[in-house]
């Protein structure tokens, strides 16, 4: 299952995550995906007319890759001291109906989605803000009283609970 945005696309498989890109013209197939967890990266290039699952192939020869060269992980090392601004940021949010949890991993907030383990994306801190991996942005907005209303990632809004009716519903009318 993949969620393609502005030229990349996301598919499940190595580390958690893989990013790249398909692309097709006529007579030829492409497709490039990167495991940057493991430093990684899958080049595909054929005819078209074998009907190749460029997805399914890259993440099958880089399963098999992992299989007979396994990357040596660093060992885990427990985060210090969670920072306060993180501390109301971490725990389950909602898109929807979708169930996400934020946890602080080294220096960074990672985001995974609950029913598929799937690795959405990492965020770490900048000048401008919560910046991740994909230069996307993590903004966090605030009521009055300065607690954390809801999370906002490009146009996806998370909330604390599923469709939170405070909140404009994602997707919907503001």
């Amino acid at each position: 299952e993949g969620n393609y945005g502005l030229g990349f696309g996301r598919v499940a498989g190595g580390s958690g995550r893989l990013v790249g890109h398909t692309g097709t013209m006529p007579g030829f197939r492409a497709s490039f995906f990167c495991d940057r967890g493991r430093g990684t990266a899958f080049l595909g290039l054929s005819n078209a007319t074998i009907g190749q699952d460029s997805e399914k192939l890259a993440t099958s020869v880089l399963a098999l890759l992992e299989d007979c060269e396994p990357s040596i992980v660093a060992a885990w090392q427990p985060s210090g001291e969670v920072p306060g601004e993180v501390r109301e940021l971490v725990g389950v949010w909602h898109w929807g109906e979708t169930a996400f949890e934020i946890s602080w991993v080294g220096e960074e907030l990672a985001m995974v989605e609950l029913r598929s383990g799937w690795a959405y994306e990492e965020f770490h801190r900048e000048a401008i803000g919560w910046v991740g991996t994909d230069r996307s942005t993590l903004d966090v907005v605030r009521r009055g009283d300065g607690s954390v209303s809801h999370l906002v990632c490009e146009t996806y809004v998370f909330t604390r609970t599923p469709y939170d009716p405070e909140l404009p519903i994602p997707g919907g009318a503001p």
